[in-house]
């Protein structure tokens, strides 16, 4: 995985604003003012920007402070409340003062997880017993909670990436750890161990209904956390001679419905196949973005296909969606057969639109993937832990991987575009 990731182009660091500024001014604007000039002057921000704006000086702590916001799309992802809550603190009369201790704190850190302990916690009035952004009397006391209204550890570790870089550029980077990145340090960190360690130490949710939920968010020891994912990012760009800056933006990828659009290889993509085969749920969203490039409109079904549809129903075989995309992209969209009376699918690929392809294997009820050597090197890229033998005493299926569940199996293959279930 690692390597097909650092092999592939790198995507930019720079994000178009200007969606971002039209719901501000929309909605925020008449409440907590016009956005400094820095940002309504331009139309998109870099990483180097923001970086050379705070080691510049030349502006305040607010126009700082939004511009780190605005490159890490904080206006499109967060929600009202979140925002509301922020913008009321950042046009306070605390806030500078705020934000000069928090930054002094941010550039003397020895400690990552430290440091991540003091921007988790709100701070206490011990007259009151209530909990309040502290001011300039507090910190001269020496407290330790910089804990910010509206953002958690997705945007405070942005601060100190930025403010670190720009302020103390020779000191240890702390890096950014949000969703994505979370993922891929599970992924990555679990396809060169075989394991899922990362994920059980850190970001497993063991009952309820986030029960092995893959969603990038630290449900545990997460200041241990964020000090291991710094220590393993510097591990892991030493062993591939990369700045860990440039891996950073490696793993991070792109928005899935550009990298659709525009036919490019992105590693979000590893990282969820990553978590399904390792029998983890994706959230709603995830799965919704996952299916982007192969859903079809339910409208659209022909007479024909819900004629499949209700065998299925009669033969209790879990539905699928029609696929459009397939290796030959003037194919027509197929739908899935099911198989009547057999305890498995068969599979082949789909060589042109007059015939089908030779058959290559088949996916049983219980989740195994038995695959021919044709199969096996057409999924070559993935990590998928092969065994010798089948399920069925097949003569061409040779190996065999198991997925949580048949319907797991058969998404997986889907999402590749090169294989689809074929009627005996």
């Amino acid at each position: 995985m690692i390597e097909q990731i650092l092999e592939s182009p790198d995507f930019p660091s720079s994000f178009n604003i200007e969606e971002q500024k039209k719901r501000y001014n929309k909605d925020y604007e008449k409440d907590y003012g016009q956005l400094p000039n820095f940002l309504i002057n331009k139309n998109q921000i870099s990483k180097s920007e923001v970086i050379e704006l705070i080691r510049n000086k030349k502006y305040n702590n607010k126009t700082e402070f939004l511009a780190i916001l605005f490159w890490g799309v904080f206006f499109l992802s967060a929600k009202k409340n979140a925002k509301n809550s922020l913008l009321k603190f950042i046009n306070s009369g605390i806030f500078d003062d705020f934000m000069n201790f928090a930054k002094k704190e941010i550039i003397d850190s020895d400690s990552p997880s430290d440091l991540f302990k003091k921007f988790s916690k709100r701070y206490k009035d011990p007259k009151t017993k209530k909990h309040k952004i502290p001011g300039k009397t507090e910190f001269k006391d020496g407290i330790e909670a910089f804990k910010i209204p509206g953002i958690d550890y997705p945007y405070f570790t942005k601060l100190f990436f930025f403010y670190r870089e720009a302020l103390v550029p020779k000191k240890q980077t702390y890096l950014i750890l949000d969703k994505w990145l979370s993922m891929a340090w599970c992924a990555i960190d679990g396809t060169i161990n075989n394991n899922t360690l990362v994920y059980d130490s850190y970001y497993r949710c063991n009952g309820g209904k986030n029960k092995n939920l893959f969603d990038g968010t630290l449900k545990r020891k997460k200041p241990l956390a964020y000090e291991s994912y710094i220590k393993y990012m510097q591990k892991l760009a030493l062993e591939n001679k990369i700045n860990v800056i440039e891996l950073e933006e490696k793993l991070f990828g792109t928005d899935r419905t550009v990298s659709k659009k525009n036919n490019l290889y992105n590693p979000r993509n590893e990282y969820t196949e990553w978590g399904l085969t390792k029998g983890l749920k994706l959230s709603k969203k995830a799965k919704k973005e996952k299916l982007i490039k192969t859903e079809t409109s339910q409208n659209k079904v022909s007479k024909k296909n819900k004629s499949n549809n209700n065998i299925q129903r009669e033969n209790n075989i879990p539905l699928t969606r029609n696929q459009p995309n397939v290796i030959n992209s003037n194919v027509p969209k197929p739908p899935f057969h099911p198989i009547k009376k057999k305890e498995y699918r068969g599979l082949y690929i789909k060589k042109d639109s007059k015939k089908k392809g030779e058959k290559v294997g088949y996916v049983d009820f219980k989740g195994w993937l038995c695959a021919s050597e044709d199969l096996k090197k057409l999924l070559g890229s993935h990590e998928l832990n092969w065994e010798e033998g089948n399920t069925k005493s097949g003569t061409k299926e040779k190996y065999k991987t198991k997925f949580p569940t048949h319907d797991e199996c058969i998404q997986f293959l889907i999402d590749k575009n090169i294989i689809y279930p074929l009627e005996d």
